[in-house]
Formats: structure tokens, sequence, C-alpha cells
């Protein structure tokens, strides 16, 4: 199905066309299951399953919590010192540091011990790695060639924090060369391809593992920015791997930032959606999920994909 050479990839993607059977209208929302795609949705999900605990944690989540902290108590605080702190944080990307330096920043320039104690508190709670493919349509119909790019210093098309630029870890080698995944890969793009006013055959795909645990009462979010665009072209938001002793965890998805609701699902192992992101400008986000026994450890975890043109 796959012939590899100096890491390239050619894809087959024919049965996509099955899949286009089902919904004769291209759609910019579309609910999948990876058996739609003749993928053994047992063994693709044990296989990546076990593969998110060697993930490390985001620490970008703490300095997002840290800095939202500051300006929100110390206002003038983080306008004096907010150039300094972004070099900080630059430097954590750069050189993927952890973020303890970066919240000593803030501690060493914060005459408030409660307010040191809260940034103290502040732990990851998600575990994510990256990886990033150029794939371009191959020799002929439902062919594409996948070529790996590494693990990319990530910054993303949107207005907050996101935009600033990221190092994720690499996934393991079995991931980002594993062959549904990269079967997956080239049948979203053809998926994508497939849809009105898209005229490119050259896509930049960036893939994200990410392990979201629900610790606290309260609810983790796998998604703290709340409705939001990722800034790509299209994306699957989700493809849900582990659902593990949690609840919640609803995607949806908007016709616009103020929320006009298009499409709602709780979504199971083996479930995602490919969704227009930029291209027809919706916006998404999921709700927090929950411990449902709190003795227990709970989490889900997700593959998702940044396609842009």
């Amino acid at each position: 199905m796959f012939t590899r050479s100096h890491f390239v990839h050619e894809v087959d993607t024919s049965v996509a066309e099955k899949f286009f059977a089902r919904q004769a209208v291209a759609s910019p929302i579309r609910l999948f299951d990876v058996s739609d795609f003749d993928i053994d949705a047992i063994s693709f999900l044990k296989e990546l399953a076990a593969t998110y605990e060697e993930l490390p944690f985001d620490y970008y989540d703490i300095a997002s919590s840290t800095e939202r902290l500051i300006r929100r108590e110390k206002p003038s605080l983080y306008s004096l010192y907010e150039n300094d702190w972004l070099r900080a944080w630059n430097d954590l990307a750069r050189h993927n540091k952890k973020v303890s330096p970066v919240l000593a920043f803030w501690q060493d320039r914060i005459d408030d011990k409660d307010l040191c104690d809260e940034i103290e508190r502040f732990q990851p709670y998600r575990r994510r790695g990256c990886f990033e493919y150029l794939v371009t349509t191959g020799s002929s119909d439902y062919r594409w060639r996948i070529q790996e790019g590494g693990s990319p210093i990530f910054a993303q098309k949107v207005t907050d924090s996101r935009s600033r630029i990221r190092k994720f870890a690499a996934p393991p080698m079995s991931v980002y060369r594993n062959d549904d995944v990269l079967k997956l890969i080239g049948v979203i793009c053809e998926l994508v391809s497939h849809n009105p006013s898209i005229l490119s055959n050259h896509y930049r795909v960036t893939m994200h593992q990410m392990l979201t645990y629900a610790n606290n009462l309260t609810g983790s979010t796998p998604a703290p920015e709340g409705t939001h665009q990722d800034g790509a072209s299209f994306i699957v938001s989700a493809l849900v791997i582990q659902r593990e002793n949690v609840q919640g965890g609803v995607s949806k998805v908007y016709y616009s930032k103020n929320k006009e609701l298009a499409f709602e699902h709780e979504l199971k192992p083996g479930e995602g959606i490919v969704q227009s992101d930029g291209h027809h400008n919706l916006w998404h986000d999921v709700t927090p999920i929950f411990r449902l026994d709190e003795l227990k450890i709970a989490y889900r975890s997700i593959l998702g994909l940044d396609i842009t043109f």
C-alpha cells in the first residue's frame, strides 16, 4: 500500500470513494470513523493509545495560565515587563526548555506571596507531540505523496497567544510512520480536495497528538482557549483515540465566533471530525472533561490535523 524512499510515502486513497457515496454534496463538516477508510479500528486505536504516555507535558499551558493571572491581577506589572516576558517565551520555544525558569521570571518580579503561591500551584495537564508533513497529489488519481517534515517550530495564524512560536516534541516514530496514520492523512487530504473552491494540490499537514487528564472537580479543558479557530484552512479538530474514565468532551462546531451552533457530537474512540477552519470561517470548541471515578486515572487522547494550502 505504501512505497518509501527518503522518508517519502505514497498513499492510495481510493477508499475515499465509498465515503463520498454516503454524502453526495461536499460538506465543510464531516463526521467519520476510521473504519470508514478500511482502517482496523481496534488495532489502530490500541497501537496509538500505547504511545501517549511517552509524550512530554505541555508546559505552555502553565506559561499561559501564569500570563492570564498576571494580566488580571497585576496589569501594570505585566505592561512593564511584557517585552521581556515575550523574549522569555521565545527562549522557551527555541530551546525546548522546561517552564520553571519562565515562571521564575514572574515570581522574581512579584512582591505578593499569595500570587506567587498561586503560580506554584499551576500543574501541566496535557501531554503533546507535533509532526509536520508536506502532502501533494501523486502520479494518478487517488494517490498522494507524503513527505516527512519533522517537528516544526509551531505558530498558529490566530490573534491570541497561540500565534507565538512554540516547540513540541516529535511523536514516536511508530506514530508518524504508522501506515494507518499516513493513510488517514492521505484520505483526509483527498476529502479536503473535493470541497468546492479548493484548487490547491499541495498541502502542509501538521499532526498533533494530545492527551488531556481530567484532574479536578471543575473539569479539565482540552481547548483552554474556548471557542476558537486553529488558523488552518481545514482541520481534523479531533480524532478520539481514548476516553478513559471520563465524561464530557463534546465537540462543537459553530458558524461564527458568536456561537451559532452548526454541529455537536461526543466523539467515541475511532471517531473524528474533519471540518473547514479558515476556508469557510467555522469555529469550534470542546466541553470540559470530568472524572467518572475520582479514585481512578482519567484522560482523553486525540489525534488532530491542521491542513494549510
